[in-house]
């Protein structure tokens, strides 16, 4: 359901996870605002959010494709109204059925890094698609090596000589970035990745060939100051952001549109910690490591989104436990049956946890 930030239920009495749609039209439509001075077109991840009323405000922003994490995922989009889906997922042979089902209703663009596959879908398509190549320029995840020139002009040749599949060009996702600490960082390995990356287009362009980039990663995105040379991006976590987007530099900890009310259950006093009723079933078990050891979230005032200082941290989770760190003055602020609303270090974890545990546990500020 639908709040302001001024009747939003007072008794929460479960974990339940808080979305400021404000904060999140403000992040993506600094991403379009780019992307416009750059002509490049922007396809957003909805992994992150899942959401029914997320996808209506990208829609009604004037977003016209969007990218997905699984077939599964596509099928709900398209009943969302979505007619431009990429399935950012190298494809699974299996799920032909569900491919072509999804083809007859959608423009549908599929990613590819193996030469069987492609085989597989241009003896098994029933109806015309979208195929972009796969390319690993660094993270080792999925994709051809960005070095295997030989064998990304094979599959983009097999593409195109297919009756059924159309070549979109060559994409990749720069996972990398998330290791990195500030903006500099993530400028300059982008930097490296997109060198590497239009050497591959010109070989491309040079076999006449479609070349389109297609570039997905949230610190890419939200760091660029224009995206130049770039024909696509596909950013997805950027819509919420979170700790993990905080701490590597894409964001300032006030644009986290993503919080997880939590019901304080107990208080330790001489241990200076809180108990809540929120866990690794609510948070995930995804761990920022600092020095003083591992962060699975950090409180926040509702009120301006900014962290609470002295910062009250997450420092243990178990199934349903949640374990917040207090100073000394801020333990009698804090009474059993008070909720702390607390930035998750992986929205995208969170909203998936929540989807499956109960969607009405999910309200959303206006």
């Amino acid at each position: 359901m639908c709040y302001s930030l001024k009747v939003l239920p007072e008794k929460i009495i479960r974990p339940t996870v808080v979305v400021d749609l404000k904060k999140v039209k403000e992040n993506i439509l600094s991403i379009i605002n780019k992307a416009t001075h750059s002509n490049t077109s922007v396809r957003l991840h909805c992994k992150t959010h899942q959401s029914k009323e997320i996808s209506n405000l990208i829609m009604n922003i004037g977003i016209t494709k969007i990218t997905v994490s699984s077939v599964e995922m596509a099928e709900q989009f398209a009943e969302y109204g979505w007619k431009d889906i990429c399935i950012a997922f190298p494809v699974n042979i299996l799920e032909i059925d569900a491919i072509n089902a999804l083809a007859s209703r959608v423009k549908l663009y599929l990613i590819v890094d193996h030469s069987d596959v492609v085989t597989f879908l241009d003896q098994n398509l029933s109806h015309d698609i979208q195929v972009w190549i796969d390319i690993d320029a660094g993270y080792g995840r999925t994709g051809v090596l960005v070095s295997d020139n030989r064998e990304i002009v094979h599959l983009a040749k097999q593409i195109d000589h297919s009756e059924k599949m159309n070549l979109a060009g060559i994409l990749t996702h720069s996972g990398e970035t998330y290791a990195c600490r500030g903006k500099e960082d993530i400028l300059k390995l982008h930097q490296g990745v997109f060198e590497t990356l239009k050497s591959v287009q010109s070989i491309l362009k040079n076999e006449g060939l479609a070349y389109q980039l297609s570039v997905g990663d949230t610190p890419i995105a939200s760091t660029l100051t224009h995206f130049e040379g770039i024909d696509e991006i596909r950013p997805g976590n950027l819509a919420l952001y979170d700790m993990t987007q905080s701490f590597i530099g894409s964001c300032h900890h006030s644009q986290i549109a993503i919080s997880l009310a939590c019901p304080i259950v107990s208080k330790y006093r001489k241990r200076l910690e809180l108990l809540v009723h929120a866990g690794g079933v609510h948070f995930s078990k995804d761990a920022i490591e600092t020095e003083t050891g591992k962060l699975y979230g950090r409180c926040m005032a509702l009120s301006d989104g900014r962290w609470i200082t002295p910062h009250m941290d997450v420092i243990r989770l178990c199934q349903e436990h949640g374990i917040v760190s207090v100073q000394p003055e801020q333990f009698d602020r804090f009474n059993i049956g008070d909720t702390l609303y607390i930035h998750p270090v992986h929205a995208c974890m969170v909203m998936n946890l929540f989807k499956s545990v109960s969607q009405d546990r999910v309200v959303y500020l206006s």
